[in-house]
């Protein structure tokens, strides 16, 4: 059975543009779903700023514009840098999760990390502190704070054990995960956890309700597409694992390494939009799902 998820490209693929134009270029190539990038939140926030109006009603007028153009933001990233450690950064994610409630979004994506400088209690302390007071923000809301597993090795969230951890003990009410397909693999091929993506899905279960899919060589993270890499990550585990737990999110393609605007012409970049088209339709579909490997000496139609 074809699996039924709604599809979208993170719109860091647009980064460069603002948040309305990257809504109409989606459009254009047949993408009417997306999850907004920090660095779009950004932009909006910036007319916060510039006009004395609120986040909150930046995020509705935003919100009005896509709906009048059958467009949706179903998942949004928090921003992650300078970190939890940086003097008002839980501000200005006070700031960005009221953007967001704007326009309705309620799954949102947040790094726990920061601090690499400091002791490991330390920043374990501030870390909780800190999902304490943005989990008392949202309280009331609808909103889900994702929290994203990482490859670094001083994360406290490279496993699915790590992230549930949090879960347990602040609950479920405000709190999901967010699988990193391209984290995971190079978490693993660093050797600081030895867990499969298929693995990681299963023990999120339920609490699983946002993805990031990208994909890398095992090096480095560089958010490419999936297939696109010498030592790949394998989908048809993923595929299957998320139709067995009855995922129902978004399947988030986050490939900023597919369009860096240096290497990355803008017409290329648009040629590809077409193909990704045809990769999710197929990676979604029962031919995907019962693929059992290629076959040598194939004969070719």
């Amino acid at each position: 059975m074809a699996l039924n998820f709604p599809c979208a490209i993170a719109s860091a693929y647009y980064k460069e543009f603002s948040p309305e134009d990257m809504v109409t270029l989606f459009l254009r190539g047949g993408f009417c779903h997306t999850e907004l990038a920090y660095e779009h939140a950004e932009k909006l926030l910036h007319r916060v700023r510039e006009k004395g109006s609120s986040a909150e009603r930046e995020g509705i007028l935003f919100r009005q514009f896509c709906s009048d153009r059958g467009f949706s933001v179903l998942q949004g990233h928090l921003s992650f840098k300078p970190g939890l450690f940086s003097t008002g950064f839980l501000d200005l994610l006070k700031e960005e999760i009221e953007l967001y409630q704007g326009m309705g979004v309620d799954h949102l994506i947040l790094h726990l990390e920061g601090g690499e400088d400091r002791e490991q209690q330390e920043r374990e302390n501030v870390i909780l502190n800190s999902l304490s007071e943005l989990l008392d923000f949202c309280r009331g809301s609808k909103t889900f704070l994702c929290i994203e597993n990482l490859s670094r090795p001083i994360s406290f969230t490279t496993s699915v054990q790590d992230i549930i951890r949090y879960l347990d003990q602040f609950g479920r009410d405000h709190l999901g995960i967010c699988l990193d397909t391209g984290h995971l693999h190079l978490a693993n091929a660093r050797g600081l956890v030895s867990q499969s993506q298929r693995e990681f899905i299963l023990a999120a279960g339920k609490d699983l309700r946002a993805l990031h899919i990208a994909n890398n060589d095992g090096c480095r993270d560089q958010h490419l597409l999936p297939f696109n890499a010498s030592h790949s990550i394998h989908w048809d585990e993923v595929m299957h694992a998320l139709e067995e737990i009855g995922y129902q999110g978004l399947f988030n393609l986050e490939i900023g390494g597919e369009t860096s605007s240096v290497s990355c012409p803008f017409a290329v970049k648009q040629m590809k939009i077409s193909y990704i088209r045809d990769l999710l339709q197929y990676m979604l579909s029962d031919d995907f799902l019962f693929w059992q490997g290629n076959v040598k000496n194939a004969v070719l139609i």
